[in-house]
C-alpha cells in the first residue's frame, strides 16, 4: 500500500503545482497588469517632451516593475522544477512497481502453465 501512495503523492505534487503556475499565468501575468517596455519607453518620451521635469516617481516605478517581473519569472522557473522533479519521481517510483508487478505476472504464468500441463489426470 505504502508503494502505491507514493507515486500518487509525487503526481498530486505535479499537478498541483501546474495549477499553481497557471494561477499565476492568467492573475499575476505582467503583461496583464503592468506597461510594456514599449509602453514605458513611449511614457518616457512624452514626459521628456511635455517638460524638462520627468517624474522622479517614474525610476522607481519602473525598478519596481522590474523586480515584479523578476519575482514572477523566478516563481514560473521555481515551480515549473518543482513539478518537473515530482514527476520525474512518480515516473521511477511507477517502474519499480511496474518491475515487481511483471515478475508477480510471470511467477503466475508459470504456475498457470504447471496446473495446465498437469491435466484433468490430477482431477480424479
Amino acid at each position: 500500500m505504502a508503494s502505491l501512495v507514493r507515486p500518487v503523492i509525487f503526481n498530486i505534487l505535479t499537478i498541483a503545482a501546474l495549477l499553481f503556475a497557471l494561477a499565476q499565468l492568467v492573475i499575476l501575468a505582467p503583461g496583464r497588469t503592468t506597461p510594456t517596455t514599449t509602453e514605458a519607453v513611449q511614457l518616457l518620451a512624452e514626459l521628456a517632451r511635455e517638460s524638462d521635469a520627468v517624474d522622479e516617481t517614474l525610476g522607481a516605478r519602473m525598478a519596481a516593475d522590474q523586480a515584479r517581473r523578476q519575482l514572477f519569472s523566478n516563481n514560473m522557473i521555481a515551480t515549473i522544477a518543482i513539478a518537473i522533479l515530482a514527476n520525474v519521481i512518480a515516473n521511477y517510483l511507477g517502474r519499480g512497481r511496474q518491475r515487481t508487478n511483471r515478475d508477480r505476472i510471470r511467477r503466475l504464468e508459470a504456475e498457470l502453465q504447471e496446473l495446465q500441463s498437469r491435466g484433468p489426470q490430477s482431477e480424479g
